[in-house]
């Protein structure tokens, strides 16, 4: 009996909402389609929200880069042995980008690599070993694709100097070389007469400073008259016999060119040269700036 009391109670119920239903069914329809919606858009915010969320922690997803464990001087070759990860964020890895001279695109600086720290792995880089430095590179520096030289560059200096350029060996002063001269910085050239001085080569690319290894050369140096300091540029070789001569006859001036202005630096000028009167105050203009220097 109970059975047949739930079977017609549920039968008289469906029928109930079927009726009000379907009596109320303009006004029900409607309210039907606006609940719809509004869950329609209510899942879409929260969509949106998540998504937006997710990309804004990718900005900072690990990853790794390549860094070099030890000094990197100009010439060698890197090895599977000079290289270390370091975590890096993503977005800060794509902002970091050079052109390449080769293909005129643009590429990440950074090298990406795969590392397994389980294993202590490294790889994701095949074609950055057996590259050869361009230019210094500190120990734990992240490494940067555009101070390696392009691929299939033998190793040692001589291979890393442009084409028709010879290595020559500079004094300059203390004075005005004292800080931060570094290879791959730039001077002028200049030869000095009585009373005028002669352009011989600008942008003149700096190899080494002192001859030593990076590390070895400090970047800062008391100031002393009795001092001097060798930098070892690259000389176009249409120059190289005019810079030899000066150089040989104390004549030749070495500016040292930054962003925002020229430094200028007179060499010691030997005794014969000074004695003659004709030799008057070198004045040197650059743009708003002028520095004159006496006997």
């Amino acid at each position: 009996m109970s059975t047949i009391h739930s079977e017609l109670g549920s039968g008289q119920l469906n029928r109930f909402l079927w009726g009000f239903s379907y009596k109320n069914r303009k006004v029900l329809i409607p309210v039907l389609i606006a609940i719809i919606i509004v869950g329609a858009i209510f899942l879409m915010q929260k969509y949106i929200a998540m998504d937006m969320q997710l990309r804004q922690l990718s900005r900072y997803e690990p990853i790794y880069v390549l860094a070099v464990k030890r000094d990197i001087n100009i010439g060698d070759v890197i090895s599977i042995s000079d290289l270390k990860p370091i975590v890096f964020y993503k977005e800060e890895f794509q902002k970091m980008s050079w052109k390449n001279p080769e293909t005129q695109l643009v590429e990440p600086s950074f090298v990406s690599c795969d590392f397994d720290p389980e294993t202590q792995q490294l790889t994701g880089f095949d074609d950055i070993l057996g590259r050869v430095a361009s230019i210094p590179i500190a120990a734990n520096s992240i490494l940067q694709r555009e101070l390696l030289a392009p691929q299939g560059t033998l190793p040692g200096l001589i291979n890393l100097l442009d084409k028709n350029h010879s290595l020559i060996d500079l004094s300059v002063p203390q004075l005005g070389f004292n800080v931060f001269i570094k290879p791959n910085d730039l001077v002028d050239l200049y030869q000095v007469y009585e009373s005028s001085s002669k352009l011989i080569a600008s942008k003149v690319k700096v190899i080494l400073v002192d001859s030593k290894p990076l590390g070895k050369a400090p970047l800062r140096v008391a100031v002393s008259n009795k001092s001097r300091r060798e930098l070892t540029v690259s000389i176009p070789e249409e120059y190289f016999s005019t810079v030899v001569k000066a150089k040989k006859n104390k004549r030749l001036i070495v500016t040292y060119k930054n962003k925002e202005r020229e430094l200028v630096q007179v060499p010691r000028i030997d005794q014969a040269f000074k004695s003659k009167s004709l030799f008057q105050s070198l004045l040197m203009i650059h743009g708003p700036t002028k520095e004159v220097f006496g006997q």
